[in-house]
């Protein structure tokens, strides 16, 4: 044999694997599927903080007020709450406070241990009330002073 016909037997060669490979329907979804996985990686290569670890402490408060008491409806009786008589609307609201990003929030992370929510002067909160605690680990309580 000379160097000529190895050549062409090599070829042939690659050319059938080739031929294979391109006919075959099962690798031809599996190389769709590599090629789509390229370039879902592309965004976090380009843009790691997309999906680098943060820690976001957020909060809500519902838009929507609960009616408890509403002063200018009845004038026939007086609510008093633990011995105080309350003068003014009594409305229940939702706050919601959660860790927002994909890494815990240590005791470290946060300046100062208590977190405070501020009312207008003449608000009081009467009742606060945790529905849910999704980690118990936490140790989040709340205090009315």
């Amino acid at each position: 044999m000379n160097g000529d016909e190895e050549k062409g037997k090599k070829g042939n060669l690659w050319l059938g694997i080739l031929q294979f490979f391109s006919n075959h329907p099962l690798l031809g979804f599996l190389g769709c599927l590599g090629s789509l996985a390229s370039i879902v990686a592309l965004g976090p290569a380009y843009f790691p903080w997309w999906t680098s670890p943060k820690r976001d402490l957020v909060y809500c408060i519902n838009p929507v007020r609960t009616p408890i008491v509403h002063v200018g409806d009845i004038s026939d009786f007086t609510v008093n709450y633990r011995g105080n008589v309350v003068t003014g609307n009594v409305t229940a609201v939702q706050v919601a406070i959660w860790n927002a990003g994909r890494e815990p929030i240590r005791n470290t992370d946060i300046l100062t241990t208590n977190l405070v929510l501020h009312t207008p002067n003449d608000v009081k909160i009467l009742v606060i009330k945790t529905i849910t605690n999704t980690s118990p680990v936490t140790g989040f309580e709340m205090t009315n002073r």
